[in-house]
């Protein structure tokens, strides 16, 4: 800058010298007095002179900006130069930068740190950070002082303009990149082939827990197959290198090894205590199994029972021998293991050990051989001991049989007895007192043949113990299904008792007939299968008649609660059999005492029913004919507005005649109470008088009909026909009568009931026989008025 300083310095004096020199010689001239071709040529000089140093001064901004060119030229050379020598660098010069190897969260991928990324985002901030420096340096064109000489609109570009434009820029920056992505693509390689095999190791590191390995428990084996794994990882560590190179990165597993290498250590010294206490637990069990065998098979019993459980000892720890054997060998393995991972075994340990094998060796060629010889000299007189007592409960078992089937199980007498039908006297308590009792019976028989069956268990496996005689049980369970079906039975019995009490005790008036007959089919059933599986038994069949006659009573109370009988038939019935009538809410049991289910009884009773269905059905006709005429609509129809007539009465009125004569007949019989009898006379008196008001109220209105279509209308101030004003208030009278049937009276019985209905339509029929007779009066020839006649 201080060159172009003193250049701009320089080119500014000669033209204020050139303009001094030029002044002066034209101050002058006139006075010195030179040849003219002198003068000329002095003034010519100066001119050149002066023009060029003004042409060098417009020349200074071109300068000025060809140095700002130079300077950009260089720094562009400098950061081209930088680059080369990173991109050599980069490419020849190894371990130049370090990053560690450490496994992802996911445990299985295997990273950098700093990564790829963190490379590049550090190369691109050194290139950013340099272009940044050098585009730091100020243009001449920039500063103030040169700006009377630079134009505006030729400032130069910055550096880093420039350098994107430069294509060696560009190739030698994509060149690092790619070295860089080229040595990391090399380096991924290398560690997934060389670390890949320890991602196992650290899976496991990251699943360790030595709280949860103390809680599993897990058995000596497992301990051992995760302490050989464990063994395995520790040696692949200790092969672990700390440093890799791969180009110019220095690829460093401290952190990883340091990560590992103390929970592998912490996870291998807890397996080796959690062996080691295995194998003390291991051995003493041994021990105690030994030991607990040695004192079983040391004792000689003298009893039955305790030889039967000394035989037992004998033949379990004779089937365990190759558990006693395998488990001193499981403990000699065990502690084969801690010696094989130097673990140190106690004193105490050795000692256990020796007692281990000392009482195994006793237990099997010492105690076992005599234990045996015992067994084998008492064998015999104890399995015919077994054999005699199984015998005897077997015997026991047939007797209880024979009782179940001959005592008082099997005694009819036990059930409870009911007084015959149409004895005197009060009825029986029907507690089942004696089904109770029997049942108590079988429930004890029950419990004997639970200890039987106890004791001939046991007996037939001592038996096989002993290798006995085969017994089998037979009677045992003969009384078995013989004490059941019994318990089923009487259990039946006391249901019938309880059954049969609530029905004695029932209102004959509040009686369910269909629920009686239902339960009644479910008790027969009940006892047909008891019969099948006890044959010709007398309970059975003492049941059975019980239930049958019950049965034959169904009929009878199904006549006793038909809808037809009432009060005066109760009367009948019992007057029939002769004894005192109970009212309708007596008990069946009142009923069953005055013989009401006895064969003439029962045929009286039909007799009765029949009468009474009879009546019933006399009576329904009756009422429902009542029910059906008082709610009979009478029939109307309108024409013009509020004109109503009666529509098609006469098939009413024929309908009513027929029921009057049914009415008729049926008050004539002795079916009908004197009620209904009552009910159906005013009945009858109502339909006649329907019947005789419908038909003149049907003529009338003809005759109504008729006239009005013959008689010319009313017209009010102008001269009409006599037959008209008389027809004129008839016709209004008539219209009033039917639109009070169509507005008040929506039944025939109460239209045809209305008060002086039938004196209204007489003076309407008089009146129009009147109009009739006016109007033929009036009229010259009947020929007049074609079709009125």
């Amino acid at each position: 800058r201080s060159l172009v300083d003193e250049v701009i310095a320089a080119v500014l004096g000669s033209v204020e010298r050139a303009e001094v020199a030029e002044e002066r010689g034209r101050a002058l001239r006139g006075r010195v007095v030179l040849p003219l071709v002198t003068e000329r040529e002095q003034r010519e000089e100066r001119a050149y002179r002066l023009r060029l140093c003004r042409f060098n001064k417009s020349l200074l901004g071109d300068f000025i900006r060809l140095v700002d060119t130079m300077v950009q030229s260089r720094l562009v050379a400098i950061i081209l130069v930088q680059a080369s020598q990173v991109l050599d660098k980069i490419s020849s010069a190894p371990k130049i930068f370090s990053t560690s190897v450490t496994f992802a969260e996911d445990g299985t991928t295997i990273a950098f740190s700093p990564n790829l990324a963190d490379f590049e985002e550090v190369f691109n901030d050194v290139l950013t950070r340099s272009v940044s420096i050098v585009d730091g340096v100020t243009s001449l064109s920039m500063a103030q002082k040169y700006d009377a000489h630079s134009q505006a609109d030729a400032k130069p570009g910055n550096v880093g303009a420039v350098l994107e434009r430069d294509v060696t820029f560009r190739r030698t920056t994509k060149a690092i990149k790619d070295n860089i992505h080229t040595v990391f693509g090399k380096a991924q390689s290398f560690v997934e082939s060389y670390f890949g095999p320890y991602r196992n190791i650290n899976r496991f590191c990251r699943v360790w827990d030595a709280a949860t390995f103390e809680s599993q428990g897990l058995p000596h084996g497992k301990i051992i197959q995760q302490l050989s794994e464990v063994s395995d990882h520790e040696r692949e560590l200790e092969k672990l290198k700390s440093v890799h190179t791969c180009g110019f990165l220095l690829i460093e597993a401290r952190s990883l090894r340091s990560t590992l290498v103390p929970i592998v250590e912490s996870s291998l010294a807890t397996m080796k205590g959690r062996l080691q206490t295995c194998a003390r637990e291991s051995c003493r069990h041994a021990i105690d199994r030994a030991d607990a065998a040695l004192k079983e098979l040391s004792q000689r019993p003298g009893k039955l029972e305790g030889f039967i459980e000394y035989v037992r000892a004998y033949r379990e720890t004779q089937g365990q021998l190759e558990q006693f054997e395998g488990g001193r060998a499981t403990v000699e393995d065990i502690y084969s293991t801690l010696r094989q991972y130097s673990i140190r075994i106690e004193m105490t340990e050795d000692i256990a050990r020796d007692t281990l094998a000392q009482r195994t060796h006793t237990l099997i060629n010492v105690a076992l051989p005599e234990a045996g010889a015992f067994v084998e000299e008492h064998l015999q007189p104890n399995s015919d001991d077994v054999a005699q007592r199984f015998d005897a409960v077997e015997a026991e078992a047939e007797g209880l049989q024979y009782e179940l089937n001959a005592g008082e199980a099997a005694d009819p007498a036990n059930l409870t007895e009911f007084e015959e039908e149409g004895a005197q006297g009060a009825l029986p308590m029907l507690a089942g007192s004696s089904e109770v009792r029997v049942l108590q019976v079988l429930e004890d028989a029950d419990k004997r043949i639970k200890e039987m069956e106890d004791s001939a268990a046991w007996l037939i496996d001592s038996l096989k113990l002993l290798h006995g005689p085969e017994r089998k049980v037979v009677a045992i369970a003969s009384a078995r299904e013989t004490c059941r079906r019994r318990t089923r039975l009487w259990e039946l019995a006391l249901q019938w008792q309880q059954s049969v009490s609530q029905w004695i005790s029932a209102s004959i008036g509040a009686f369910d007939v269909r629920a009686f007959r239902s339960k009644l089919e479910a008790y027969r059933l009940a006892v047909a299968s008891s019969l099948q599986e006890l044959p010709r038994d007398p309970v059975a069949n003492a049941m059975q008649s019980r239930v049958a006659a019950w049965l034959a009573r169904v009929p009878a109370l199904e006549l006793l609660t038909g809808p037809a009988m009432q009060a005066r038939h109760w009367g009948q019935v019992l007057n029939t059999i002769g004894v005192r009538p109970p009212t309708g809410d007596a008990a069946v049991g009142a009923l069953q005492e005055a013989g009401f289910f006895s064969h003439d009884s029962q045929r009286a009773l039909r007799a009765i029913s029949a009468a009474a269905a009879a009546e019933l059905a006399a009576n329904s006709a009756a009422m429902c004919m009542t029910h059906v005429w008082m709610n009979h609509e009478l029939a109307l129809e309108g024409r013009r507005g509020d004109y109503w007539y009666l529509a098609s009465p006469l098939p009413t009125i024929a309908l009513m005649k027929s029921d009057v004569n049914m009415l008729h007949k049926l008050e004539q019989g002795d079916r009908l109470s004197e009620d209904l009898r009552k009910q159906t006379r005013e009945l009858m008196a109502k339909l006649e008088n329907a019947v005789e008001t419908l038909q003149l109220w049907a003529q009338t209105q003809d005759a109504f009909f008729t006239l009005e279509f013959m008689v010319p209308t009313f017209e009010p101030n102008r001269e009409n026909s006599k037959a008209s004003e008389v027809f004129h208030p008839l016709r209004q009278t008539w219209r009033q009568l039917m639109h009070r049937a169509h507005t008040t009276y929506r039944y025939v019985l109460p239209a045809t009931s209305q008060p002086s209905l039938l004196s209204t339509l007489r003076k309407i029929g008089t009146e129009m026989v009147r109009v009739r007779e006016l109007r033929e009066a009036q009229l010259v020839s009947p020929d007049d008025e074609t079709g009125w006649m």
